[in-house]
């Protein structure tokens, strides 16, 4: 697993101060005069509990507490083990200069300039309230701080390097396709009707003509057959006249 490692600290730049162990925030008294309290407690992120690093010499630091104005500093300009911490107006004394020294995962111990020693927690506290001391460097979680940036700084992912796109001829546009409408289907042509043949009027019956009464003989020769008419006799087809010979002259 890599080890994480702790951001840079930019001068100019606001803080939050967590203890890694209790996970409080490092709180100076509001609106304090010097002298004013300085203590960990539950993270408000109110202006008590941010401080903004400030580039000191010798390569050390100043921590400003954002709500008042003054900087961390040891009391009566201690260097023994268990002397308290509190804010103070910035003389450039050693007391108030801190080196801030990277652990390997992600944490910073706070060591005083004069003292050699790291700002440490009281009895290794959780408590809200537990006063804030310098102690020999133990190596101890109470002794070790997370330098949070506030506002919060996102993660920037670096940028890959983009390789130049290989040219290509520039691509025509396309054109735009007319939607093609649906062939209209046609209704089948329809045929002429047939013509019905008008209706024929049936012919009026005539009533037929009265006939006369027969008279009896004739109504004998009517109910007798006719008779059949013989066919005519041809006559015989007369014979050419035999030619006559010419009279022999004397």
């Amino acid at each position: 697993m890599a080890v994480k490692k702790a951001d840079a600290i930019v001068s100019g730049r606001t803080y939050l101060i967590v203890n890694r162990k209790s996970g409080k925030a490092l709180s100076a008294e509001s609106n304090a005069e010097n002298g004013g309290v300085v203590e960990q407690f539950f993270l408000t992120r109110e202006d008590n509990q941010l401080w903004t690093a400030e580039k000191a010499d010798k390569g050390t630091w100043k921590l400003v507490c954002k709500d008042s104005g003054k900087c961390l500093d040891v009391i009566n300009g201690g260097e023994v083990d268990g002397a308290w911490v509190h804010q103070w107006d910035y003389v450039g004394g050693e007391t108030q200069h801190w080196k801030l020294e990277a652990t390997k995962d992600g944490y910073y111990k706070i060591i005083n300039a004069k003292s050699n020693k790291c700002l440490d927690v009281v009895d290794i506290s959780d408590e809200d309230g537990a006063a804030i001391q310098i102690w020999e460097d133990a190596d101890g979680e109470n002794q070790q701080w997370k330098m949070e940036p506030w506002p919060a700084v996102e993660e920037v992912k670096p940028v890959e390097e983009v390789k130049p796109a290989e040219e290509t001829k520039p691509v025509e546009a396309a054109k735009p396709v007319e939607a093609k409408k649906p062939a209209q289907t046609k209704a089948p042509a329809k045929k002429p009707a047939a013509k019905k043949p008008a209706a024929k009027k049936p012919a009026a019956k005539k009533a037929p003509a009265a006939q006369p009464a027969a008279k009896p003989v004739e109504a004998a020769a009517a109910a007798k057959p006719a008779v059949k008419d013989e066919p005519a006799k041809k006559e015989p087809a007369k014979k050419p006249a035999a030619k006559r010979s010419p009279a022999k002259k004397s």
